[in-house]
């Protein structure tokens, strides 16, 4: 008995396509095989239409290249591939833009995406030509970068995004965090000095501003990107005044540090970071002074250091965010502390468990005001660390001279459960302070802890 594929139900040939087109996982083109299904007839066609549209999600150009400015034009001028385009990526191969040919072609491209009310978002990427990398300073990239975008905004594009990779591809796809124990600093690529990442943003930034001043709304991105493919990204939302980091470390801040510098966002969200507690306090300072406070602030799953690089990073203590916090972040409404690693802490027992009740995330200024000056007095400073480990210390010393005083007592004093030694993590139990504040928010004195 023979079975006819082609009256199978539409969905079950989608998935059949799928099975028969996929290679791997970062597949960024069709298979020979799907161009195969979709010319032996309309009715496969049509059950592999939505995967080959996939392929259009992001499309790779290099304006100098003849061949792929036909492909993206040819692109345009289809509603229904033009609508699938969601990121043009502009390759920099080392070329000037061929200032008489290039911009009216990409002018017809941009034009033909505003002709169906298409949203994009445009990405950068310096590495096209990695064996030049080298010869490539970022003044060529910027003014590559700009004269793209300014035929964008001729054509009044409505941009989602502009995106810069602050890396080729896979340059870093061993990369683990840069403290964990487990990873040497010799597994991390080292960076492009020739490139500085700051300027290039600062330039953008300061393109978005003049345009918003002159009144060019649709040529305003609403959001900056700076990508470390297979590590994470720092981003801006100029709409929301809302920055974001993802998998970034302190290095990476430091690469960006000129760009962070002129930003005074109302809320900030990082996650699987580590980063310079002074760093965040800089940006509290400077929204303070803007009177233009920090509304919402969600940390988890990260790393607190001082330093910026690989050779001077150092554990950072809890007590040197809540500080920060305290001080120049008295007008949260929203705060989100969730799994913090410092100094005294340890893979297994972070600060803020989120396996425990140390887990925070509270709403409200009066409550959230109360829970960090509470939260002060229980992660203290590095100095009030050291003058406890002292007096712990002694308590040992005089227990050691108890013992050798009694000769005939056959249990040796193991001293007290209670205290602990440098370099160990001591868990808190806050506990009574949620319960506290949950129960009404009164003033709650480090003694009823």
């Amino acid at each position: 008995m023979t079975v006819n594929l082609l009256k199978l139900p539409q969905e079950l040939l989608e998935t059949i396509v799928e099975w028969a087109d996929y290679e791997d996982e970062d597949q960024l083109y069709p298979s020979e095989t799907l161009a195969s299904i979709r010319g032996t007839c309309k009715i496969l066609e049509r059950a592999s239409h939505r995967r080959f549209l996939r392929y259009f999600d992001e499309k790779f150009v290099d304006p100098e290249d003849e061949g792929d400015m036909l492909v993206l034009k040819a692109i345009s001028t289809s509603p229904v591939y033009a609508a699938a385009v969601k990121t043009i990526i502009f390759i920099y191969k080392g070329n000037n833009i061929n200032l008489l040919k290039t911009p009216p072609a990409l002018h017809e491209i941009f034009t033909n995406f505003v002709s169906i009310n298409h949203k994009l978002s445009i990405a950068f990427d310096p590495f096209g030509n990695i064996e030049k990398s080298e010869k490539i300073f970022t003044r060529h990239v910027t003014e590559f970068m700009d004269r793209i975008l300014v035929v964008a905004a001729v054509s009044k594009l409505d941009i989602s995004s502009i995106l810069v990779q602050a890396r080729p591809r896979d340059w870093d796809i061993g990369y683990e965090s840069l403290h964990d124990p487990r990873t040497s600093v010799n597994d991390t690529h080292p960076e492009f000095p020739w490139i500085a990442y700051d300027e290039i943003f600062v330039n953008l930034h300061n393109m978005l501003k003049r345009n918003e001043v002159e009144g060019l709304s649709s040529a305003i991105a609403p959001e900056l990107i700076a990508s470390y493919p297979t590590i994470g990204e720092l981003s801006f939302n100029y709409l929301e005044n809302s920055l974001k980091m993802t998998g970034m470390d302190t290095y990476h801040w430091n690469e960006l540090i000129n760009w962070i510098n002129l930003l005074s966002p109302e809320k900030i969200e990082i996650f699987e970071c580590g980063f310079d507690p002074h760093d965040l306090r800089q940006i509290l300072e400077r929204t303070q002074q803007e009177n233009r406070p920090l509304r919402s602030l969600s940390i988890s799953a990260s790393e607190l250091y001082q330093g910026r690089t690989f050779d001077n990073a150092t554990p950072s203590h809890i007590h040197c965010l809540l500080h920060s916090l305290n001080t120049f972040a008295r007008e949260l409404e929203y705060c989100h502390l969730e799994s913090i690693y410092g100094a005294r802490t340890t893979l297994e027992s972070p600060a803020f468990d989120d396996t425990s009740q140390s887990r925070i995330e509270f709403t409200g200024k009066n409550k959230i005001r109360s829970l960090l000056t509470q939260l002060g007095a229980v992660f203290p400073g590095e100095d009030e660390w050291e003058d406890e480990i002292e007096d712990e210390e002694e308590d040992d010393e005089d227990e050691d001279d108890d013992e050798d005083d009694d000769e005939d007592d056959d249990d040796d004093d193991e001293g007290d459960e209670g205290t602990h030694a440098q370099g160990q993590s001591r868990q808190y139990d806050l506990g009574p302070l949620f319960e506290a504040l949950m129960a009404g928010g009164r003033n709650i004195t480090f003694m009823d802890l």
